[in-house]
């Protein structure tokens, strides 16, 4: 198990970054070019702001760095030595080798316009971004492969490390349309209670951040089918009361319509 752990926590990643690659790829094949502006004001006169554009050597170093998968780029504007960073969206003047911290005329947002490609079909784009969300036979191996390593926590306890990367990971898989559906059905529902009890009942264990994983995960289930969720509870408190296995392997949701009674 002591390497389950950074297994998972790249298996996350690297999901995390292959999105990221197909949709900056796809992106990229529908657009041209960005063009580049700059908030600017004259602080010490008190002058209304405005958007500016970058001069066209600093956007070409921008969409440059754009097409590279930068996060920033350092461009020279006015004379003066800038950092532009995509994440934030911000310009921040570099003083001494040091980047400012300060807003104002040290620091100040930026925006892009795309110019499409001119045979750029909307349809088209949204289909081939929605196709990234769609549920892959991989990723219902990996699911359950979780979810059968979660189940196993009630014989033998496992470490914060591993059940955090574990619940990350399924927490991301199951964001892919359809993939609730298959959570549902084995006994996904269920093992997160699981888990959650035995969170409590660990003091090793901070459950703070696992609780809330916890938490999105089933937030997730009530965004796709909240009647699916609520079955599955239902199906928990029956059991429960019978004294049976707290199970759904064999009891589908009445979505499907086989329910058993």
């Amino acid at each position: 198990r002591k390497l389950l752990s950074p297994i998972l926590m790249f298996m996350d990643l690297y999901e995390k970054e292959r999105n990221a690659d197909l949709i900056h790829e796809i992106f990229q094949q529908a657009c041209v070019e960005f063009q580049w502006f700059y908030w600017t004001s004259d602080e010490y006169y008190g002058g209304v702001g405005e958007w500016r554009e970058f001069p066209p050597v600093c956007i070409s170093q921008l969409n440059k760095a754009v097409r590279e998968k930068k996060t920033s780029v350092q461009i020279v504007l006015s004379q003066r030595h800038y950092v532009v960073d995509f994440n934030e969206m911000t310009k921040r003047l570099i003083q001494d080798n040091v980047v400012s911290t300060h807003y104002g005329q040290y620091s100040s947002p930026v925006f892009a316009k795309v110019k499409l490609i001119d045979e750029f079909n909307m349809e088209e784009f949204r289909h081939r971004i929605n196709e990234l969300t769609e549920k892959e036979e991989r990723h219902c191996v990996i699911v359950r492969g979780i979810l059968k390593l979660l189940r196993s926590s009630d014989v033998a306890p496992l470490e914060s490390e591993l059940l955090c990367s574990a619940l990350t990971l399924l927490l991301r898989l199951i964001t892919n349309r359809n993939m609730v559906a298959d959570f549902i059905e084995n006994d996904g529902i269920q093992i997160m209670m699981q888990v959650r009890c035995l969170l409590a009942l660990d003091g090793k264990i901070s459950p703070a951040m696992l609780n809330t994983t916890i938490l999105l995960i089933l937030r997730k289930c009530i965004d796709f089918d909240d009647i699916a969720l609520k079955n599955a509870f239902d199906q928990m408190l029956i059991n429960t009361c019978n004294g049976l296995p707290i199970s759904l392997l064999e009891e589908k949701s009445r979505r499907h319509g086989n329910s058993k009674h």
